[in-house]
């Protein structure tokens, strides 16, 4: 009786499905866990705002459920990283499997420069991450410092190269992230250094750039490269300062005009104390159009089209202005929901050369014509695999640093890849014992 009536609303179906999964994992009958007494508060809460306020009301409860798990995820990630960090990595005592974990990880540092020299860039990124998960939880025993050492030379190798394709695709914190890791393995690597100084300077955090080239320029000191190393410094040194002259010039511009409009004035202190600015981007509206495609007349993409304009997407999503954008969107909403609908809108300009280039109108109706049309080769019974790996990638590029709080980790089974390289490790490792 009181699950029946809100049953057909999807917060009631996925709070049902948790409620599953922790019947499975707890071994307690499902009826037996629904009838407790937090489940059945929450099913009461859920179904007076549902009487009270309708379909609104009920979707409103999903947003605001999304957002917390999203959160909520995001914690748990973060602690769980924040904890293999402190233990320094398990010990892999079983040589044989460290051996296979160094064989993989070395595969994937080769295949991913392979992908490099044939600007796959995306390619190459997926190779270093694999190889990258293969080793980072993990350390050698203190007795056999060879293999502390290779896997240290292999790890770092890995970590910056997958830092350098983060940063061309725009993947700014996770290049940042990667950098510092491997600053751990070897304070002395200048290339960590600078990666850091790259990745610093794409999220926009200028001022902390210095303190990445002083201490490259120390680490050069007796080197036989030294005069080239101090070479790289002084061009980003440079660079940094035509940056903060540059945003000085612009704030000294947006100052004048302000002056100059009187928008310090009493009268715009009133206007301002009678309606107050929201930090955050507006609510997301019930009301908004969706564009109606005639499916016999719209524009249709081969196969081969449909991939190539997901990588020329994936370009375009790399920008550094996009990811500025897109970074500060990540700060300002609240929930996946608004962050996918004002992602859009972001976007949308970096998306108008393609869509011309293409032949599609440059407006967020040719946007959905366009998706519509990479869609005929990625939701189709005889789509193509190799297509939707290379939607899925563009879609990593968008969302960036938020790809797996916001996308990556709601991603149904047979839509991720079908073997992490743990699994494989881990499968290799049983057909061996096994045998």
């Amino acid at each position: 009786r009181l699950v029946q009536p809100i049953l057909k609303h999807r917060i009631t179906e996925v709070f049902l499905k948790q409620v599953i999964r922790d019947s499975e994992k707890l071994g307690v009958p499902f009826a037996q866990l629904l009838e407790a007494e937090a489940n059945r508060s929450t099913l009461c809460d859920f179904r007076n705002r549902i009487d009270r306020e309708g379909d609104r009301g009920a979707e409103e409860l999903f947003v605001e459920w999304e957002s917390r798990n999203i959160r909520q995820l995001a914690d748990d990630q973060r602690r769980e990283k924040e904890r293999l960090k402190a233990q320094g990595g398990q010990v892999l005592a079983n040589p044989e499997e460290l051996k296979d974990r160094l064989v993989f990880a070395e595969t994937c540092r080769k295949d991913g420069l392979h992908d490099w020299e044939k600007q796959n860039y995306e390619g190459a990124l997926i190779s270093w991450r694999e190889g990258h998960e293969a080793l980072w939880r993990f350390k050698a025993p203190e007795y056999n410092a060879e293999a502390g050492r290779q896997l240290g030379e292999t790890h770092i190798a890995l970590l910056k190269n997958l830092a350098q394709a983060a940063i061309k695709l725009g993947n700014f914190t996770e290049a940042l992230e990667a950098a510092e890791m491997a600053i751990r393995i070897d304070d002395q690597d200048h290339k960590a250094w600078f990666r850091k100084a790259c990745a610093l300077e794409g999220l926009g955090r200028i001022e902390q750039i210095e303190e990445c080239l002083a201490t490259i320029d120390c680490i050069a000191v007796g080197r036989a490269d030294c005069e080239r190393i101090r070479k790289d410094t002084s061009t980003k040194r440079d660079k940094v300062r035509e940056i903060l002259d540059r945003d000085g010039a612009s704030n000294k511009k947006m100052l004048q005009r302000g002056i100059q409009k009187a928008i310090f004035s009493e009268a715009r202190d009133q206007q301002n104390a009678a309606t107050p600015v929201s930090a955050r981007p507006p609510g997301i509206s019930h009301q908004v159009e969706v564009a109606v495609l005639d499916d016999a007349l719209r524009k249709k993409l081969t196969k081969d089209g449909a991939e190539d304009i997901l990588r020329d997407l994936s370009k375009a999503y790399g920008d550094s202005t996009l990811r500025r954008q897109v970074s500060k969107l990540g700060r300002d909403v609240t929930s996946q929901a608004e962050f996918v609908f004002f992602l859009n809108k972001v976007a949308l300009p970096f998306q108008k050369p393609v869509l011309e280039k293409w032949g599609f109108d440059p407006s967020e109706n040719g946007v959905v014509e366009m998706t519509k049309a990479i869609q005929d080769h990625t939701h189709s019974k005889t789509g193509s695999a190799k297509v939707k790996r290379q939607a899925e990638q563009t879609m990593r590029t968008l969302y960036g640093e938020f790809y797996n709080v916001a996308r990556g980790d709601w991603l149904l089974p047979q839509d991720r890849a079908k073997a992490s390289p743990i699994a494989q490790l881990k499968k290799k490792k049983k057909k061996n014992n096994d045998g």
